[in-house]
């Protein structure tokens, strides 16, 4: 598929989601589901923050370049990190107590 159409697509996609999101916002509960999404988003996203400074197993220079994507892009930043985390059994964390 060309680019151009790509673009239109993209556009057509863009200006049905604002055609979405007006006609959604006329109803009465659309405000308490958006309230709700909004708390949810920023639990993850303290979350993430939390996780990142917990890690005992990630260096100052990694922890202060992930913080600084989570500060300056809170979705993509938090969505990045939960991606390139690697599993539970692989981090140390500070202030648990050594392997035997």
């Amino acid at each position: 598929m060309g680019w151009l159409k790509m673009f239109g697509l993209m556009v057509v996609a863009l200006i049905a989601a604002v055609i979405v999101i007006v006609i959604l916002a006329e109803l009465p509960w659309f405000h308490l589901i958006t309230g709700w999404m909004i708390i949810g988003l920023l639990a993850v996203w303290a979350l993430a923050f939390y996780d990142i400074w917990r890690r005992a197993d990630m260096s100052g220079v990694s922890i202060a370049i992930w913080s600084v994507a989570i500060i300056l892009l809170p979705f993509l930043g938090t969505i990045a990190y939960a991606i390139a985390r690697p599993s539970a059994d692989k981090i140390t964390y500070r202030g648990d107590a050594p392997i035997d």
